[in-house]
Order: C-alpha cells, then structure tokens, then sequence
C-alpha cells in the first residue's frame, strides 16, 4: 500500500527582513483554507439544495463577500496569482501546466505567499491541494494530495462503480468513513500541523487545500445519499433551451466544442447535479472538523482564517456551459469568507466588488505582518473586514486565453451590478452584464443601460490588461489544395488571424493591412475559411456550438452582414461559401458574433 509523503524541509529559509521576537508575539496565525472548483451553490448564498452547515458556521464568524471573482476560472493560473499576488496577465501564467518555480523566477524579487511568512518568522505547512504543483522548498512541511476512498490510494482507472456523466467526469460512491478520503486525509494533516506549533509556540501559515468538489467526485455512500437527484432543481437554462445566444464560440478557453452538451439527457444531468453536490458537502465536512479543531484551540481569537474558492463551476448553465474556463457567472464568481481576531461584523455579508489577488495583502494586513516590500496587484481589504458597506469603487479584473495562447483574448471587469466583456473576434465585441436586473445573466448587450462613469471606470481598468485582439483579413492561397480537403483552391479565401501586440505600436501594421489590396479570382463563389478556429469534427455542432456570422467589405470602411451559415470543411476549420460577392478586385471578410 502506497503511503502518504511527507516532505520535511530541514534547512532553514534566509530571512530577508530581521523580525524581532517581540514583533512575532504580537502577530496572528494565519489558516489559508483553498476550495477547488467550488460556486456559490451553498447555504450561505441561499442555494436551497445545498447541504453545507459548516460553511454557514464559517460564515457566521466571519465577513462572507457575495462578489468576489477569481481572476482566472482555471486553478492553475488562478492559484499562481493569488499565491503571489500579482495578476495571471502581469506574472505570466496562463492554462496549464507546473509552477513548481517560484515567483522569484518568474519575477525577480518576488516570493510566494508561503515564502513570504517564513521570511518573516512564520513556520509554513501545506496540505491538500494548494500549489498546481508541489514544491517542498516553499514549505516547512507539505502533505500533497492523493486521491484516496476510505483509507486506500486509487487511480480513476481503477474505480469500482464508477457512473460515467458528461464525458469524462465520472461519480464514484464507496462505503467508508468520510475522514478517509482525500480531503479528511488533509484535514487530519493540517490539524496536526497547527497543534504542533501551537505545543511549540510558533505562529504559523497553514494552508490546507480541499479537492472536492473538483471531478472526479469520489464520495460515501453516506454522503451520497443525503441527495435525491429528482428533487434537485434544474440550472436555469435546461437541456434543450437556447435562449442564451449571445454566448460567443470559445466563451470558454478549452478549445473543444465538447464542454458544452447540449443534449446531456435530464438523468445524467441531476446524477452530475448529486455528484457536485455531495462532493461540497464531503468537503463541508471536513471544514467541520477544521472548526471543530478552531473551537477547541482557541484559534479564533488568535488566527485570520481566510475561506475562498480557486474558481467556480458551470453546470450547464447559458447554452450547457460546462465546467470553468469561461467567463459566466458561475465560473467567474467565488466565495470567499475571512475572519480575522476581535473583529465586530461577524456574520456580516459584503457585497462590494473584490478579487482573490486582494488575499495576499489582506493576510499580512489582518495578521499584522510587514507590508509585502513590492507593490502587489492586489489591494488589502481589510477596511472592508471593518465596516462591509464601507465606500468600494475598485473594478475587479479576470481575464482568460485563447486556445494555444498566451495573450488574454477576453478580458472581464467588474464594478457593482455591472460586467464588462470584450473578447477578440473583432475590435468591436463587447457585451454588459446587468447582475442587477439579471443575475442569472441570460443576456448581454453593449451598453446594456450601463452608466457613462462606470464604463469608463471599467474601459480604464481593463486597458491595463494586455490583450490580443484583432480583424480577420483575406489571404490568397498559394498552392492548390493545401488543405488537402479534395477540393480546387481556386476562389477559396482563407481568413488568417491579424494579431495586435499591447507593447508595441500597431500603428504600422493597422495602416499596411488597410492599404493592403487582395486580388480574387472567384468562380461561381467564393469560399471562405477561417484557419483560427479550428474545430474539434467528432463534437462539433453547427446548430449550436457557433454562433458566428460572416461580414464583407469591398473598402474596409463599410461592413455587411451576410447571411451565410457556416459549413465544417474536411480540414476541421469553419467554411462560408459568398455566392453573392460579384467579381472584385478587392474583397475582405472578418468574422464576428452572431446574436
């Protein structure tokens, strides 16, 4: 039997900054609790289905902000921001992938949260799911995840009883203790942590990093059963409905039709429903236990404990949105909780715009540790812990990447009831959410009845997001059939991609590509491919999964609309076919969002 690894760092960290055994004495400890892929469907958010009490007993020790986003709806970025503070477009960091380097690698003079408090005196312990990828070196003591169902290691390849839902996501129910799956192992870890240094008296950043409910959602039974999938209330955009149709293609940056199911059947759909339910609540309770722990050490009068979510999760909301790396709602918005010693609004709600990058200045704030000696890009809320409806007009800012990029190709800003889209099909795509009149956001238009100071405090904000955006222009084919689809590229336009840099000037290249003339031979019509959104065949759906429209111009100044759907070449990119284009000289096309 594979056991649980311990990586114990025996040499000690070089402090940066003398800290004075005095000044120590007057810190707090610091619990950093990490939720993997959890949205606000829990009690304290009024969801009438979840079953999370230990979460409502957090809340009510604590400040709860009702508007808090992530500033990527992916764990790797996300985490790699909030850890150090700075934004995923500032550090770097984008999709997948390891960040076992430290910030000091990816920007010089720059530590990880963990590293940053034992510079200044603290003992550090990480346990569960914390960094994307583990590294010892950041830690005192690390605890990594494993998945585990009732005390044994497993792989998902070797679940027994395991129910298949929405492709690969999978639903495993085993008899056992709950304290011996993956997050109670955790747990368990991070309790004997802090009751370690509380015997040793040290001060201590512990974080402790919960799995579920992130897929696979393995659970008890005992669990499981708390749910009855027939009484679940459905998402707000069943199977079936389309009405949500201003949702763009690769509103999520996953770059596979296949994460929206349009036609998931309404039984898979409640089982997918009681799985990430009953994976919150095994998750809610282990954070039991953790209370429990809290309770009976005393730790609330002597610890910032800090509650957040990575980033949220879709579950077939607008047009079947599934899963994160998208800019809805329930992906983009997370909850987060603190409570920090002798505060006076515990049980408060806030419901001012913040961020998970404000974290890192928040926990040196509230545990009254040095200032992080860098400006950080995130801001301390600690007035916020203090009066919950105190003056707030700081825009909260997300971004995500296109498919093989590194570059934000949407950018999101959040100011109160208002959001703020722009996306990279044309210069133009921008779309308004109103969180007031519609929550749900079942619609999105620009400007959508937002006010003129608003908007300019989100255009400000957002300009600070690099960003690729970009045109669709026309290219002549070089050789004869380089798409190998059979066909004659004679009067085949392919729509390459003009890429503007945020750190250079475009004035150059704007001025050569509207000088730029395109001659086209078309026979009976013209055949236009668009080679930057390749398509995934086996999953692909022209009936929904694009909602794309085709604009040509003879001039580049105006533009029309054609009434062309869109065709799946054999290449695996999408095709229009303009019958309508004449014999110019000169043609251009981009592509945009359709309604």
């Amino acid at each position: 039997m594979k056991s649980i690894r311990f990586v114990l760092l025996l040499t000690s960290i070089v402090l940066p900054l003398e800290v004075k055994a005095e000044q120590l004495s007057s810190q707090c400890n610091v619990l950093f609790i990490i939720v993997d892929d959890l949205n606000s469907r829990i009690e304290p958010f009024g969801d009438p289905d979840a079953i999370t009490p230990n979460l409502t007993r957090l809340a009510q020790r604590s400040v709860t902000y009702r508007n808090c986003v992530c500033q990527y709806s992916l764990c790797f970025p996300s985490r790699a921001s909030f850890l150090t503070g700075i934004h995923p477009w500032n550090l770097g960091v984008h999709q997948g992938g390891s960040n076992n380097a430290g910030a000091e690698e990816v920007i010089p003079g720059r530590l990880w949260m963990s590293e940053y408090f034992r510079s200044q005196g603290y003992w550090a312990g990480s346990y569960g799911k914390v960094e994307h990828d583990e590294n010892p070196e950041k830690w005192d003591e690390l605890i990594p995840r494993s998945l585990v169902a009732d005390g044994r290691f497993v792989s998902s390849s070797s679940w027994s009883g395991v129910k298949g839902i929405s492709g690969n996501t999978t639903f495993a129910v085993y008899d056992g203790d709950a304290t011996k799956f993956t997050d109670g192992v955790s747990a368990t870890g991070a309790m004997a942590a802090m009751e370690r240094c509380i015997q040793e008296g040290r001060k201590f950043f512990v974080t402790l990093g919960f799995y579920m409910p992130h897929t696979p959602w393995l659970v008890p039974k005992s669990i499981a059963d708390l749910y009855d999938p027939a009484a679940l209330q459905l998402p707000a955009n069943p199977p079936g409905s389309y009405d949500n149709a201003y949702w763009p293609p690769y509103a999520y940056a996953k770059g596979k039709a296949a994460d929206t199911r349009p036609f998931m059947p309404e039984e898979d759909l409640r089982d997918m429903l009681k799985a990430y339910y009953s994976a919150t609540t095994l998750m809610d309770y282990n954070l039991g236990r953790v209370l429990d722990f809290a309770d009976a050490n005393g730790l609330w009068d002597d610890t910032v404990i800090i509650l957040a979510s990575d980033n949220g999760f879709s579950l077939m909301e607008h047009r079947h949105l599934y899963s994160k790396r998208n800019y809805s709602r329930e992906s983009v918005h997370v909850p987060m909780m603190i409570h920090h010693p002798g505060m006076t609004t515990e049980g408060q709600f806030c419901d001012r715009q913040v961020g998970l990058i404000d974290i890192l200045p928040t926990a040196l704030d509230l545990a009254g540790v040095s200032p992080y000696p860098k400006p950080l890009d995130g801001q301390s809320i600690a007035p916020l812990q203090e009066d919950p409806n105190a003056v707030w007009d700081r825009p909260a800012l997300s971004c995500l990447t296109y498919p093989r990029s590194s570059m934000p190709r949407y950018r999101i800003g959040q100011l109160g009831p208002w959001k703020l889209i722009e996306g990279p099909f044309s210069i133009s795509y921008r779309k308004v959410m109103d969180h007031a009149n519609d929550p749900l956001e079942s619609y999105g238009t620009f400007p959508n009845g937002i006010d003129g100071t608003t908007l300019a405090a989100l255009e400000a904000a957002l300009s600070e997001i690099p960003f690729e955006n970009g045109v669709f222009y026309t290219e002549r084919p070089l050789n004869p059939d380089r798409d190998a689809d059979g066909l004659s590229d004679e009067g085949e336009i392919d729509l390459g991609f003009l890429g503007f840099s945020p750190y250079i000037d475009n004035t150059d290249l704007l001025t050569r590509f509207t000088q730029e003339t395109v001659t086209v031979v078309p026979d009976s019509s013209i055949k236009v491919r668009l080679e930057s959104l390749p398509a995934d065949p086996e999953a692909f759906s022209l009936d929904y999964a694009y909602p794309l429209q085709l604009e040509r111009s003879y001039d580049l100044e105006t533009w029309q609309v054609l009434a062309l759907d869109p065709e799946l070449g054999a290449s695996g990119h999408l095709e229009w076919e303009d019958d309508s284009a004449g014999s110019p000289t000169r043609v251009f096309y981009r592509a945009s969002i359709g309604p």
